[in-house]
């Protein structure tokens, strides 16, 4: 529906959450598709807000596959987008409280 409506804000945010559905129901490969065209859509919309929690998923994907290089380099691309949105938050408060949500806290875990 929303590519019959051009409607693009939320397409990335539809295609990541199919993906990760795939990806738990142990469709990989399916998933694998999905997630990169919500990389591409975010990517296209400037979505950084999607776009690290798309290539967060996509290194789970490549580590079940054991392409270490991928995992890494994703995961570096995580960080660096992760410190973007909080080096661009408004104020100090609101950096915080992006910084501390358990997602985030694990991504930058993980890409450390």
């Amino acid at each position: 529906m929303l590519r019959q409506t051009g409607i693009r804000l939320f397409f990335p945010d539809v295609l990541y959450l199919k993906g990760k559905a795939l990806l738990g129901m142990s469709r990989t490969g399916e998933a694998w598709q999905t997630l990169n065209e919500a990389r591409a859509e975010a990517e296209a919309t400037g979505s950084r807000r999607s776009l690290w929690s798309i290539l967060m998923a996509l290194s789970e994907i490549e580590a079940q596959r054991g392409n270490q290089a991928e995992v890494q380099s994703l995961r570096r691309q995580v960080r660096e987008i992760v410190e973007y949105i909080a080096d661009h938050i408004g104020s100090p408060e609101l950096r915080a409280s992006f910084l501390n949500l358990p997602d985030v806290r694990e991504a930058l875990a993980q890409a450390s």
